[in-house]
């Protein structure tokens, strides 16, 4: 008779699984933030690293067609055992034969639907030229070439210490062993600390042409920044890089934060796997139809979703220029996430406005109700949020920073919009 607890042991052995697959598959492909390792699927015509061990260590999954177990599964879809084979496989004593020969499998890995996920496109560029380029750029930033650079980075509220956290560079439009790059903000993206795309901001205008440029050569279909992934239990995924850089200057010890570049690109699964740590993920998609259908396809794939959007402009950095404290709008959304599931419905409606309304935001007075009569949509000049009156006094606050002192009417005009956002 078998021992319930031996098998037990098997199926939680980290170890025995991760040696397992590899001796199946052989060495990962790639190991992510954290040392996570990751396999191309033998189940499904794998083109990346969608094969993860599970946070617990103890069970795998494919991002791409999502078969999944602990360690006898896996020898019975990849090995085609039974139980009993499959135990005996992994060392245990079992009566008889043990089921040791293969037999033709009953359950095999689950048919692959057509799946929404992209497969993550690899650099054709020479490493070395690009990891070179990167470096370069960096260092011209803090030059007195990059002066400009560095002033238009301070217009937009991104500090020189974030800046050089996210590794920001300056170009000025010359190549770099041998790769043309346009004049402008140098915008790194690293998969393992090496170069996966570049991509510039160019000063536009005065200069004709599109805002961003990237350098030929690079890869496409992963996060910009899941470098600097922490496995934090709320991750936000913007779609500009630098409203991303922003956000994580003002709440990166809240939440993680990455992008993905624009509203129709779609990370691969390997990056996907690299989210997989937290909980919830907030989609703040740019305010528009483009961001709506991106935060579709987000929320499609994945039950974690909320969209959320900035309360004011198109984006994070419009609204940060208009004034907005991106703290306290973040500290507002990591609140909704707490109210249950009465108060969660947005979750699986991507496309949903998640800007506070005066019927949304919970206010609690300590010194009176905790509920005050909604003014009409009256912006809060320090973040954006709607704003109350309580009874007729002209006493203020608001509903997403901290509640401000009593002011006149005439004090609640937003502040003027400084620069191009």
């Amino acid at each position: 008779m078998l021992d319930r607890r031996a098998i037990d042991d098997l199926k939680t052995n980290p170890a025995l699984l991760r040696d397992t697959i590899t001796a199946d598959l052989g060495e990962p492909k790639t190991s992510g933030t954290g040392g996570r390792a990751f396999w191309c699927c033998p189940f499904h015509g794998d083109r990346t690293a969608s094969l993860v061990i599970n946070p617990n260590g103890t069970t795998w999954r494919c991002f791409g067609c999502d078969a999944g177990g602990d360690v006898i599964e896996w020898l019975r879809l990849r090995r085609g055992l039974d139980f009993m084979g499959a135990v005996a496989a992994l060392g245990l004593d079992v009566p008889g034969d043990g089921g040791r020969r293969q037999r033709k499998p009953t359950r095999t890995a689950p048919k692959p639907e057509p799946s929404p996920i992209r497969v993550a496109a690899a650099p054709t560029w020479h490493p070395d030229a690009a990891l070179a380029l990167v470096h370069e750029c960096q260092a011209a930033l803090w030059t007195d070439a990059g002066a400009k650079a560095r002033a238009w980075l301070a217009g937009r509220g991104i500090a020189e210490a974030t800046a050089r956290a996210w590794g920001l560079g300056y170009s000025d439009g010359r190549p770099i062993r041998g790769l043309p790059v346009s004049r402008g903000v140098v915008i790194p993206w690293l998969v393992d600390g090496q170069p996966w795309a570049v991509k510039v901001r160019r000063p536009v205008p005065p200069l004709p042409g599109p805002k961003y440029k990237h350098v030929k050569g690079g890869g496409s279909g992963v996060l910009y920044g899941q470098d600097l992934l922490t496995g934090a239990a709320v991750a936000v995924v913007c779609e500009g890089e630098l409203d991303a850089v922003l956000l994580w200057q003002h709440a990166g010890d809240l939440v993680d934060v990455v992008a993905v570049g624009g509203a129709t690109s779609k990370p691969g699964a390997g990056s996907l796997a690299q989210l997989a740590g937290a909980s919830r993920w907030l989609v703040a998609l740019d305010r528009d139809n483009a961001g709506d259908k991106g935060a579709a396809w987000w929320g499609d794939y994945s039950a974690r979703v909320r969209r959320v959007r900035p309360l004011q402009g198109r984006d994070i950095g419009e609204f940060a220029q208009a004034g907005g404290d991106l703290r306290a709008w973040v500290l507002y959304h990591l609140a909704r996430l707490t109210q249950g599931p009465a108060e969660d419905a947005e979750r699986t409606s991507p496309v949903v406005a998640m800007g506070p309304t005066t019927a949304e935001i919970p206010v609690v007075d300590p010194t009176g109700p905790a509920t005050w009569p909604a003014l009409p949509a009256d912006p809060c000049p320090i973040c954006g949020g709607q704003r109350w009156q309580r009874d007729a006094a002209l006493v203020w606050a608001c509903g997403v920073c901290n509640p401000q002192e009593p002011e006149t009417p005439s004090s609640l005009a937003l502040p003027a919009a400084a620069g191009d956002g």
